[in-house]
């Protein structure tokens, strides 16, 4: 379904380096996701739409880290941070969402 195919392409977006195209196809992702009547109770594309979101935020926090400057520390640790938050919360919905 689209929720499915527009999170394969926030992984993919995120290999390639393209955190801003990541983040809109993730947004089309938890959209279809509410719209959709078969899956908007599924737990595990929930789970796995939180696990992307936890990777885009590690790599904001690795885009930051790379810029440098002042600050930079103390704002990528903020990042990650939060990055694992939501990789924990992912986890709740389902335990097995993330790649082994």
């Amino acid at each position: 379904d689209l929720a499915r195919t527009e999170s394969n392409m926030t992984a993919d977006y995120l290999e390639l380096g393209e955190r801003s195209n990541a983040e809109d196809a993730l947004a089309r992702a938890e959209a279809a996701l509410a719209l959709h009547p078969t899956t908007k109770h599924d737990k595990k594309m929930q789970g796995r739409l939180k696990y992307e979101r936890g990777k885009v935020k590690e790599h904001e926090g690795d885009e930051v880290t790379n810029a440098g400057g002042e600050g930079a520390t103390e704002r990528a640790a903020a990042l990650y941070n939060e990055a694992k938050e939501i990789y924990r919360a992912s986890h709740k919905l389902c335990p097995d969402v993330a790649a082994k």
